[in-house]
């Protein structure tokens, strides 16, 4: 198959983490166009994001990670806003609800920049990740009381 410049490629979950994984034992990065606004202002509609592999122990909390989510047959790039174990506990910073728990495993890789519009976006991936975790439990707490 031959595709032109404006066409895209649509993958099903399961070919996606098979490239991703490729990419990876090949030393190289996947780059992929976000869609939605579940991680708004920090990642918004249309970035272009840069995955790569996750370190040996796993993302730390503040990491944004690339899950698959079984249920729903989506891949979904999240906060991890808490962790015990091999288990991550994985939210949008522009939703109410986290995603759910998931083991490492399931995670594809870790999000390591955001690009809009040419230009890379240094914002929500520093220092401050753990703070925007930390701010994103919180929400999650209150609305549970």
């Amino acid at each position: 198959m031959v595709l032109r410049p404006e066409e895209e490629l649509s993958l099903s979950p399961e070919a996606v983490a098979s490239l991703v994984a490729g990419l990876f034992a090949k030393g190289a990065v996947f780059r992929f166009r976000a869609g939605g606004y579940s991680m708004h202002p920090w990642i918004r509609n249309g970035d272009v994001l840069t995955l790569s592999p996750l370190p040996p122990n796993g993302p730390t909390v503040g990491d944004v990670a690339v899950v698959s989510v079984p249920d729903s047959g989506s891949l979904l790039a999240h906060r991890v806003i808490a962790r015990r174990g091999d288990d991550c506990l994985i939210k949008g910073d522009h939703v109410a609800n986290a995603d759910g728990v998931f083991p490492v495993s399931r995670l594809l890789g870790k999000v390591s920049a955001v690009h809009r519009n040419g230009e890379r976006i240094r914002l929500g991936l520093g220092v401050e990740k753990h703070l925007l975790a930390w701010m994103s439990r919180r929400r999650i707490r209150r609305s549970e009381q």
